[in-house]
């Protein structure tokens, strides 16, 4: 590769848009100097900030996922309570269909027993919720 400078006319070979002289050429130097330096700064603050986020956010999505397995948990502990209610009441409305089987029974005297002997036998109505 080899470097071809840009077109220029005389003209403007003559006047260039920057000093040649030492101290000018230092003033320039050192303005560049302090642009580069404050756009490192304006960067490194951008970056200290982004990872401060960074870190607050996954301090907050840690306290989400503790709070998420809590609320899990604790649905998970209703339901069981829902279950044995559900179950609770379905062994109520045996029994009670038991005793109005029983009481018929005994006042038709002579029909066998037609009490199931377990509750697996046993077919409970379903319960029809509201």
């Amino acid at each position: 590769m080899s470097y071809l400078p840009p077109f220029t006319t005389e003209l403007q070979s003559r006047n260039p848009g920057f000093s040649l002289s030492l101290a000018g050429l230092e003033v320039e130097v050192n303005l560049a100097r302090m642009t580069a330096l404050s756009a490192y700064q304006q960067q490194a603050v951008c970056v200290t900030r982004l990872v401060r986020e960074v870190k607050t956010l996954r301090e907050q999505l840690e306290l989400q996922r503790e709070e998420v397995d809590m609320l899990h948990i604790e649905l998970e502990r209703e339901k069981e309570k829902r279950h044995k209610i559900e179950q609770m009441f379905l062994e109520y409305k045996l029994r009670k269909t038991w005793q109005l089987l029983e009481g018929r029974d005994s006042d038709g005297g002579s029909q066998p027993d037609s009490r199931p002997t377990s509750p697996a036998e046993a077919k409970p109505e379903p319960v029809h919720s509201a």
